[in-house]
């Protein structure tokens, strides 16, 4: 659809989009029907996502421009230069947004008789605990230093806090500088009833003056500075003959010493101190920010915890556990039950833990002979890892691809395929130059004589931390044809093979965005009968949003509900008329990916762990399952539905690139607040059936006193 060479207009720049989804999450923290705590936690998110953006978009921007070749955007021209340029400007204004934010939210904390207070504002009791706290948790553990001729800029570690202090003796001007330790305590509680309370930063700030006794202290201040973390290890050349995972570790040993791309501090800066740092760091001014309100945001999540219990009851969301899928409640044999039925689990409304049921079957199954699995990212102390561990040491074949390559989650993945390979695990790590991201689990099982299959294929990872956290779907099936393609696909990520052929399964990065773009374009031959609903985090892919506007301009009505970056802008006359986006940003973070073509007869679903970017669609190994049993594709069909309906926490992307509230006019709709009750539902007639297959069970037994005693307590 270009015309002249020029970029699409219907098109918009990935890194502006991701600006707008991350102020979606900062517009969580301001909405006044979620709760205060909740409401702090989503700003803490917003900037742990922007600090990570830093260190990997801008990180790879900066690197961009350092380069002689064209780098432009292909979507919409825009240069390395231009994109910074734009997103630094931006960044500045976000951050008035997010100090506003907070002070409005703690004012809302203190009418809860919740006080965060600064050293201005604490009683001379209060100042005197703070005190007595720096002097004896904090001061000690210190290491204040003088940068002069003798004494170079030291190395500022990337995004952790420092005090920078200007200072002035005989006649000349000194800097100091003192490290916050990583692990100092993030909140200091000024009263025995811990509801006032002061952030260590801001104590480490106000006593660092006193560390520097000869000298006159000009300016004081707190800094972050955030390095280019954008050091891919899929990018760097490996010599075959060096241990993969010695490897890695020097990549990782790299990463935190690359370039700085941000500075962040608590106050403005004086124009001597910004001009030594951007010497010193090598930053332009533009790429200083500031905020009044915090720069360590974790503490929201350590508040929590640390308030007493009474006053924490309106605070937050009312605890919801996942429940456990009816047959785990029923079914003494998951791996029997499998055999029978296709089963889909919903996190976190369901509980991963009947997947890891399935896995402890299998690993204490004397039939099953093998488990293979790829892990991207996992838990601290992983069950799933304690249940691969003991299938090994039973005597299955378990094989495990681990990727190293997960962004921050190197050195996890590499200490968990440490601890796996110790305990008799196969350890394969992929391709150098593609991640593999799918997430696909085979457990291999004699029957009679024959061998079956129960295959797993997932839209997250097995993480029994972030299952509680992400919603995504996890589809458990024995069919053999799925069967066989998961087993040819382990042969060929063992062995290299990237191109495999499948009977069922879609795999990148050769067949998934093919057979994406040949089913977006049936659906445009089918002009206003095309139908094409879409759930994803992120949709960048050229290609694939030319094919959507062109089934658009067919009459084919598109539907796509992206959480995240979104490069298509809907509604635009004469280019997307006919396509409508929606985002949802709530209590959990939407995660699955569920892409749906035509309706009816002709209607073909897969859910899959690839998102509609191009480096998912052609630079990582991802797999797409086809739903095939008419009870899940009618949840599938269904669970789309239900989140379109979402008239509270979802919104509409404009043509202009704003999300605007839903406003149809009907009652206020949570997808996710109905899905938990829907799981709630469920669980308890499971619970229900139980008991039923219990009375059934006993109908006919003689009761004994005793029993009797039992049944009458029961029912009482």
């Amino acid at each position: 659809m270009e015309k002249n060479n020029q970029p699409p207009i219907y098109m918009k720049n990935r890194e502006l989009s991701w600006l707008k989804f991350n102020e979606r999450v900062l517009e969580e923290g301001a909405t006044p029907g979620v709760p205060l705590g909740e409401r702090l936690k989503f700003i803490a998110i917003y900037q742990s996502n922007l600090t990570e953006y830093f260190m990997v978009r801008v990180g790879r921007l900066s690197d961009y421009t350092l380069l002689d070749e064209d780098n432009s955007e292909r979507r919409t021209g825009l240069s390395p230069q231009d994109q910074l340029d734009m997103i630094f400007a931006r960044v500045r204004d976000l951050y008035e947004t997010k100090d506003q934010t907070m002070e409005d939210l703690e004012e809302a904390f203190r009418e809860k008789g919740i006080y965060h207070l600064t050293m201005d504002q604490v009683s001379k009791e209060e100042k005197a605990r703070a005190k007595a706290f720096f002097k004896s948790h904090i001061k000690p553990v210190l290491s204040p230093q003088i940068v002069d001729f003798h004494n170079p800029f030291p190395f500022i570690d990337n995004n952790h806090t420092h005090a920078i202090l200007r200072l002035h003796r005989d006649g000349k001007d000194y800097f100091g500088l003192v490290a916050i330790p990583q692990e100092s305590k993030k909140i200091i509680f000024l009263n025995d009833e811990k509801t006032r309370y002061i952030l260590s930063e801001e104590v480490h700030a106000y006593y660092a003056p006193s560390l520097f006794k000869e000298y006159t202290v000009k300016e004081v201040a707190l800094i972050r500075v955030t390095r280019n973390g954008d050091l891919s290890a899929d990018d760097e050349d490996a010599d075959d003959n060096v241990d993969y995972r010695d490897h890695m570790k020097k990549i990782l040993k790299k990463r935190d010493r690359l370039n700085p791309v941000g500075l962040l501090s608590d106050r403005p800066l004086s124009g001597s101190m910004t001009s030594y740092l951007a010497k010193e760091l090598g930053l332009s001014k533009d790429q200083f920010f500031v905020t009044t309100r915090c720069l360590d945001m974790s503490y929201a999540f350590a508040l929590e915890g640390a308030l007493p219990e009474r006053s924490t009851q309106d605070l937050y969301y009312k605890s919801y556990r996942p429940k456990p899928i009816g047959p785990a409640v029923y079914q003494p044999s998951l791996m029997d039950y499998i055999e029978k039925n296709d089963l889909i689990l919903s996190y976190p409304y369901e509980d991963i833990n009947s997947f890891l049921d399935l896995i402890n079957e299998a690993a204490n199954n004397e039939n099953v002979l093998s488990i293979k699995i790829t892990i991207y990212r996992l838990a601290d102390h992983s069950q799933l890892v304690d249940a691969l561990c003991r299938a090994a040491e039973n005597g299955k074949n378990v094989t495990v691809l681990m990727e190293l390559k997960a962004r921050f989650d190197e050195e996890h993945n590499l200490i968990n395929s440490q601890v796996l390979y110790d305990a008799g695990c196969n350890i394969v790590y992929g391709f150098n130059q593609y991640k593999v991201h799918s997430k696909v689990c085979l457990i291999s099982y004699q029957k009679g004589n024959d061998i079956r299959t129960i295959t797993q294929v997932g839209t997250g990872n097995y993480n029994e931390k972030t299952s509680k956290q992400y919603t995504d779907l996890s589809f458990i099936t024995a069919d053999p044809k799925i069967g066989q393609d998961a087993t040819e696909f382990f042969f060929n990520i063992c062995t290299g093979v990237l191109d495999g052929s499948y009977q069922s399964l879609l795999q990148s990065p050769y067949s998934i965005k093919p057979t994406i773009i040949d089913l977006i374009r049936r659906e445009a031959d089918k002009g206003p009968k095309g139908y094409i609903f879409l759930k994803m985090n992120s949709m960048t892919d050229y290609e694939i949003m030319e094919e959507l506007s062109a089934a658009s301009q067919k009459g084919a009505q598109v539907k796509l509900i992206i959480r995240g970056i979104c490069c298509i802008i809907p509604g635009m006359e004469g280019c997307t008329d006919n396509i409508e986006v929606r985002s949802i940003v709530g209590r959990y973070l939407e995660h699955p990916r569920i892409y749906l073509f035509g309706q009816g007869d002709d209607e073909i679903i897969y859910i899959t762990s690839a998102d509609l970017m191009t480096r998912n669609m052609e630079r990582r190994v991802e797999v797409a399952c086809p739903i095939q049993d008419p009870a899940l594709r009618d949840f599938c069909r269904f669970y789309l539905d239900t989140q379109w309906k979402d008239n509270v926490k979802a919104r509409r992307l404009l043509e202009n690139g704003d999300y605007v509230p839903i406003q149809d006019g009907k009652e206020p709709f949570s997808c996710q607040d109905y899905f938990m009750e829907r799981a709630n539902k469920r669980y308890e007639l499971a619970l229900s059936a139980l008991e039923n297959q219990k009375a059934r069970t006993k109908k006919d037994q003689p009761r004994g006193l005793f029993r009797k005693i039992i049944h009458f307590f029961q029912k009482s």
